[in-house]
C-alpha cells in the first residue's frame, strides 16, 4: 500500500492469496465488479515488472516468522550479536517471534522489547552423548514447530550469525520459488573447513570445496540447519535417524522434504559466518582467491588456523 497506490480491498485479496492458502493450488480466482472509470482493474495497468515487484513488496509485508535457535551454551557471548543481528534484519518486516531451546547451564534471559513474542524453554542442562544428540535436536526443533505461529521457521545455530541481507535474500529465493521447500545459507563446515556445509548424493556423497562452489543458487540432497528458512506447513517433523552409519537429524529432515516433492536449495550470496570461538569464525570470501599459506621452513607448527585455506579465511 505504500509503494503501490491500490484499493485496500485488492490489498486484502492479494494478501489472502497468498498466505490465506497453505495447500498448493493451481490458481485463485477474483471476481470483482467492473468500473469503466477504474483503471485498476484493466490488465494493461501494470507491467509484468510492476506486478512481480507489487506481489514481492506485499509478500514481505505480510509474511509472518518463527525464529528458532537452540542454545547450547558454548559461546555464550555469540548470542547477544545473533540477537542483534535479528533486530537489524527484521526491521522492515512484521516483528518476528523467537523461540529459544536453553539447553546450557545459564539461565537465560534476552532483555530486548523489538519481538512479538520471546519463548524460552528450558531443556537439558548436561553434555549428551554424541549418538543421542540427533535424538535431541529432533525432540528440540519439533518444540520449536509445534509452538510457532509464523508460517516461515527461520533456523539459526548458536554458532553462526548472518551477513549483510543474507535473510531477506533467503526469504526473497523461498518467494519467488514455489517449489523450494527449504533454502540454506552458505557457510564453511567448523569441522571440514576446506568445505562447505551441504552435498549431493547418487550413490556416493558429493560434497563442494571451496573453489569449487557455484555462483548461481544449487540444489541439494543435504545440508544442515545452521540457517535456514522453510515453509511450516509443508515441512515434515524431525525425527532421529541414521544416513550413511551417522545419527543425522538435518539429513533425514532434507530426505523427507525431497521425498514430499520439494527441493532442498543452498543460496551462495546469502552468507553466514560459521564461529568456531567467541571471536573466530570462518567465512566464504568468493572474490579473494587465495592460495594456502606453506608451511614455515623452520618447521615449526602452526595451527589449523593459522593456515589460510583457499577462498576463505579465519577472522580473529
Amino acid at each position: 500500500k505504500k509503494k503501490y497506490k491500490i484499493h485496500w480491498d485488492w490489498f486484502l485479496f492479494l494478501r489472502l492469496s497468498v498466505f490465506g492458502i497453505f495447500e498448493k493450488c493451481n490458481s485463485t480466482v477474483l471476481y470483482y465488479r467492473r468500473h469503466k472509470e477504474s483503471n485498476l482493474t484493466k490488465l494493461q495497468f501494470f507491467s509484468k515488472e510492476q506486478i512481480k515487484d507489487m506481489q514481492n513488496t506485499i509478500k514481505h509485508e505480510a509474511v509472518s516468522i518463527s525464529i528458532g535457535i537452540i542454545y547450547s551454551g558454548r559461546l555464550p557471548q555469540l548470542l547477544p550479536k545473533i540477537i542483534n543481528k535479528l533486530e537489524t534484519d527484521f526491521k522492515e518486516y512484521n516483528k518476528p517471534e523467537l523461540i529459544i531451546i536453553n539447553n546450557s547451564n545459564f539461565e537465560l534471559q534476552i532483555k530486548s522489547d523489538f519481538f512479538k513474542l520471546i519463548t524460552i524453554i528450558n531443556g537439558i542442562n548436561n553434555i549428551v552423548p554424541r549418538n543421542e544428540l540427533s535424538n535431541l535436536l529432533s525432540k528440540n526443533y519439533n518444540t520449536i514447530m509445534d509452538i510457532s505461529s509464523g508460517n516461515i521457521i527461520y533456523l539459526l545455530e548458536d554458532d553462526m550469525l548472518p551477513e549483510e541481507d543474507c535473510f531477506k535474500k533467503l526469504l526473497t529465493f523461498l518467494f519467488n520459488n514455489p517449489n523450494c521447500y527449504l533454502v540454506e545459507a552458505l557457510y564453511i563446515s567448523r569441522h571440514v573447513p576446506t568445505k562447505i556445509v551441504g552435498c549431493l548424493y547418487n550413490g556416493k556423497i558429493k560434497t563442494f570445496t571451496l573453489d569449487k562452489i557455484p555462483e548461481k543458487p544449487f540444489k541439494v540432497d543435504f545440508t544442515g540447519t545452521g540457517c535456514c528458512l522453510f515453509w511450516k506447513e509443508s515441512a515434515p517433523k524431525f525425527k532421529d535417524s541414521t544416513s550413511f552409519g551417522i545419527k543425522s537429524h538435518d539429513w533425514a529432515f532434507c530426505e523427507d522434504i525431497k521425498n514430499s516433492g520439494g527441493d532442498v536449495y543452498i543460496l551462495p550470496n546469502a552468507l553466514c559466518r560459521h564461529y568456531t570461538t567467541e571471536t573466530e569464525y570462518l567465512v566464504y570470501e568468493p572474490q579473494k582467491r587465495k592460495e594456502p599459506l606453506k608451511r614455515v621452513k623452520n618447521g615449526s607448527k602452526q595451527s589449523f588456523f593459522d593456515i589460510m585455506l583457499p577462498r576463505h579465511k579465519v577472522h580473529k
